[in-house]
């Protein structure tokens, strides 16, 4: 049986590498900028590493690819103050 926060991390992991942009954005919201920052450490590794199979890389992939549009979207936010 889970505890609250294994069961938390596995719901997070399962959203983060869904493949599914609007999951993998509202997973990733609530997190303060280490937890953030830690978890892009971990997508960057899946990519870069040695062991992951390929569908593990194109699911991590697909996670960065929807962050950036956080940032993205951010950054407009910050220009236009």
């Amino acid at each position: 049986m889970f505890t609250q926060n294994e069961a938390f991390l596995a719901e997070f992991w399962d959203n983060m590498l869904s493949r599914e942009p609007q999951k993998i954005i509202q997973s990733f919201k609530p997190l303060n900028q280490h937890d953030r920052q830690v978890v892009i450490d971990h997508l960057n590794r899946m990519l870069d590493e040695v062991g992951w199979h390929s569908e593990q890389r194109d699911s991590a992939q697909a996670a960065l690819n929807a962050l950036e549009e956080i940032f993205v979207e951010q950054e407009r936010r910050k220009d236009h103050k």
